[in-house]
């Protein structure tokens, strides 16, 4: 399913009836540069829909108010919805995740690690808004090429390493917030200790390799035992999606 692009950050819908589970979907969508909003009743997440705008939906499987199917069935054929739809399940049989299939829903995950749950979520926003994941954002000087997971400064490109360029784009996709380390590693260094020496020395090795000092428009602070913030020194350098 492909949709118009939006000019503005994706508004990502979650439905997860425990609260800790709603908040690990928000830190793995936050951390992709999307908004979130949670909601722990299907009731109050059908009546969102009914107001405002979203362009994605994540879906427990499981919750009290409503069955996973029945959900499905309701926003596609009740209320003619075609927003993309993950469903996220602790477990599943093979006959429930072809049912949510069939039923309309786009993705199916069962009992998914955190990085294929973001790999995923990512694999389906590009599914379902190709020209956005492939138009560079600007910050600045800095230019991301997501399709090349590519960076250049004032033009050059600057050489990265893999998970270099993740880091980088994670920081500045969340330009003005103090993130922690540990959600730092959980995002973008997967398996790296928070409270380890590596994650000071890869904030380091962003900071020199993209030249990130005000005269380029950004400093990246750290915040002693909590974390880091990149922010912007002028409203000159604030994001824009170029064409």
């Amino acid at each position: 399913m492909i949709v118009d692009v939006p000019e503005r950050p994706l508004r990502i819908a979650g439905l997860n009836a425990h609260r800790a589970s709603l908040e690990s979907m928000r830190v793995t969508v936050e951390a992709l540069g999307y908004q979130f909003h949670g909601f722990e009743q299907s009731q109050a997440l059908l009546k969102a829909l009914q107001r405002q705008p979203f362009d994605l939906l994540l879906l427990a499987w499981h919750f009290p108010d409503h069955d996973g199917v029945n959900l499905i069935r309701r926003l596609r054929l009740e209320m003619d919805n075609r927003i993309p739809a993950m469903i996220v399940a602790r477990r599943a049989t093979k006959k429930e995740q072809v049912e949510a299939l069939c039923a309309g829903a786009d993705v199916f995950l069962a009992a998914p690690a955190p990085h294929e749950f973001s790999a995923r979520l990512e694999a389906l926003v590009r599914r379902a808004f190709p020209q956005r994941n492939t138009a560079p954002t600007a910050f600045g000087p800095y230019r991301f090429h997501p399709e090349a997971r590519a960076l250049r400064l004032r033009g050059e490109v600057v050489e990265l390493q893999f998970r270099e360029y993740d880091l980088a784009r994670f920081m500045f996709q969340n330009l003005g917030y103090l993130l922690s380390r540990k959600r730092i590693c959980d995002a973008v260094c997967v398996g790296l200790d928070p409270d380890s020496r590596a994650l000071d020395t890869r904030m380091s090795r962003i900071r020199t390799r993209l030249s990130i000092c005000p005269e380029n428009g950004f400093v990246l602070s750290a915040s002693y035992g909590q974390g880091y913030r990149l922010d912007a020194v002028n409203a000159e350098t604030m994001p824009a999606w170029l064409d």
